[in-house]
């Protein structure tokens, strides 16, 4: 079948005559380098304050994303799943420290995972966000394309 084509389905349960419209769609294999990771939540982060990371998977597939968030203490995480290929993750550091970002997707690390995340105390945070624009920050963000409109919660 043509991939892409419309047809049209009849089917007749119990006698009733019943007609639907369906797209033949299929995927490529997933592609973990084709996921991009982006958001303030690539650091640095402020310490007891909400952060985020949004991952794209808009041209990668078909997959399962699975992501971590390790450091000095415990960091769960919280996965809303926007219905349009892409995925917004939160996280609290608790406790100042490196932490590692590390999302996967369909069993395999996206291109620069894990990330590396610095939390910072509040009190050092103005001077550290004011030395932003003289410091270069490469792991503050990250791109490697995007997959799946189907995507799967985050497993922590």
């Amino acid at each position: 079948l043509p991939v892409g084509a419309p047809y049209l389905l009849h089917s007749v349960p119990e006698g009733n005559k019943a007609e639907a419209e369906y797209v033949v769609s299929r995927s490529d294999p997933p592609r973990a380098d084709l996921v991009t990771v982006t958001g303030p939540g690539l650091g640095p982060v402020v310490v007891q304050q909400s952060t985020y990371v949004s991952i794209d998977t808009t041209f990668a597939g078909f997959g399962d994303i699975d992501l971590f968030v390790d450091g000095p203490t415990r960091t769960p995480v919280h996965c809303v799943d926007n219905r349009d290929g892409t995925l917004t993750v939160y996280y609290v550091p608790q406790t100042p420290g490196v932490y590692f970002l590390r999302v996967m997707f369909d069993n395999s690390h996206i291109s620069g995972s894990p990330f590396q995340v610095l939390a910072v105390p509040t009190i050092v945070t103005s001077s550290l966000m004011a030395d932003h624009d003289k410091t270069d920050f490469s792991f503050s963000s990250m791109s490697s394309g995007s997959p799946t409109s189907q995507t799967t919660p985050c497993v922590q």
